[in-house]
């Protein structure tokens, strides 16, 4: 067992076990209802990063590089099944360099990533940073981004108690620097919000630059959080995808 991953389900025999990735600020319990959503024998794990949930009360790691050295070394004892990672919006970058990270062995355990809710990685910014901006500077920000839920943005009280969770988060985004690399050769499988305000279609489309097969990309109705707002219906569609993709010969 690992702090950094919450299990969910797992089974004696699975098809495949999702390692689950979420946005920024957010904790395992984004997905502790997917097992109901899925097949059986899906196994479903969620990151438990520190400084949210159970884990609030240990400081948050504000360094992807950091954050993905640590993440392979927990991985590695549940890559022992065919596996998919699923990341949301800042999950999506995590999952990536993730994979990149794995070597070659571990790498074929991992049959497919999901990317949802975030540009290619290799695109430029276009908002500043926010991460060392004061509270209040911090606060009207995010209320123009569609990257907090709304209910956490109204209360001013919980905005101060998550500031440094909120900091560090946006940290390991913003102080990012991608490295170009030879593509990756496992499947990748996009979503993409049509209400989206700081995603594209182009930008999503742009991450076939770092795959070898054809990315897919499913467009969903909702804004950037629809993994919230549309909760069922982006699991149900997630496995609906997943199950065949998973039999097919490219990937056995």
């Amino acid at each position: 067992m690992s702090k950094w991953f919450k299990e969910f389900r797992l089974t004696d025999q699975p098809s495949c076990r999702l390692f689950c990735f979420p946005y920024a600020c957010g904790g395992a319990s984004l997905f502790r209802h997917w097992p109901r959503l899925l097949p059986a024998d899906m196994d479903v794990l969620g990151m438990q990063a520190p400084g949210r949930e159970c884990r609030y009360q240990e400081p948050p790691v504000a360094s992807l590089t950091e954050k993905v050295a640590i993440l392979r070394r927990e991985i590695d004892k549940y890559l022992d099944v065919p596996s998919v990672f699923v990341g949301h919006s800042s999950g999506a970058l995590v999952a990536f360099e993730l994979l990149r990270s794995l070597d070659h062995a571990a790498k074929r355990c991992v049959k497919a990533i999901v990317i949802s809710a975030k540009r290619a990685p290799h695109l430029p910014r276009i908002r500043g940073p926010i991460h060392d901006l004061p509270f209040d500077e911090l606060l009207q920000k995010l209320r123009t981004m569609d990257s907090i839920p709304g209910e956490l943005l109204e209360d001013r009280a919980l905005m101060q108690l998550f500031t440094p969770l909120i900091r560090a988060d946006f940290a390991l985004s913003e102080t990012y620097r991608f490295i170009a690399a030879p593509k990756e050769r496992t499947k990748a499988v996009l979503f993409w919000g049509r209400d989206d305000l700081d995603v594209s279609r182009q930008s999503m489309l742009e991450w076939q630059r770092h795959f070898s097969q054809e990315i897919e990309l499913h467009a969903f109705d909702g804004p950037h959080l629809f993994i919230r707002t549309h909760h069922d219906q982006f699991v149900e569609r997630l496995g609906s995808i997943l199950k065949p993709l998973l039999h097919s010969p490219e990937l056995a």
